[in-house]
């Protein structure tokens, strides 16, 4: 499978909240539609954070 990006921006100006685009290919691949929730698992493998993200 092909990695996909996007970018990180602020939420709002003078907020620290971040959001990001998810990228067609990843909505399409995972069936997600506006209002869907998302569970993000976070976790370190081999000495890394690996954020896994889940369709609730």
């Amino acid at each position: 499978m092909s990695k996909l990006t996007s970018k990180v921006s602020y939420s709002k100006k003078g907020y620290k909240s971040l959001k990001t685009i998810i990228p067609k290919g990843i909505t399409q691949i995972m069936e997600i539609e506006h209002g869907d929730t998302l569970i993000w698992d976070v976790d370190k493998k081999d000495g890394e954070k690996v954020i896994v993200v889940r369709k609730g």
